[in-house]
């Protein structure tokens, strides 16, 4: 799973997906969806994360909103899997020219760091224009 976060992270940051990193996600992916179809409760939230990051390099970047919001309904209070979804999704809305709700999402993605304990990462977050801009 983190792998596959982080060539989508690195392929946004880029504005492309190569062509063997697509197929190194696609594999990621395909076999999250065999274990969420074991055990959604450990793994549906994971899979829409992935799934939205897929969605931003398709012909309809907009899907992806639709995968960010089910990864939300499917994290079952794991603080850590909000504010990290609460994070992409934020990135994915500043992508869009969406900034006011780039800026709630950072926000709520900072309160779920700092309930986690992720003091550094609440810090790394304080920094961000959209919350700096308040």
């Amino acid at each position: 799973f983190c792998t596959a976060l982080m060539r989508f992270i690195h392929a946004n940051q880029q504005h492309a997906l190569s062509r063997r990193r697509r197929v190194e996600t696609e594999q990621f992916i395909s076999r999250l969806e065999h274990w969420a179809s074991h055990c959604p409760e450990n793994f549906s939230s994971q899979l829409n994360l992935l799934t939205a990051e897929q969605a931003r390099f398709s012909p309809v970047p907009e899907d992806a909103a639709m995968y960010f919001e089910q990864a939300l309904r499917t994290c079952h209070e794991a603080s850590w899997q909000q504010a990290l979804i609460k994070e992409r999704y934020a990135d994915y809305l500043r992508s869009q020219k969406q900034c006011q709700l780039a800026r709630y999402c950072l926000e709520d993605a900072r309160d779920f760091f700092s309930e986690w304990g992720a003091t550094a990462k609440v810090k790394q977050l304080a920094q961000c224009p959209e919350l700096l801009a308040k």
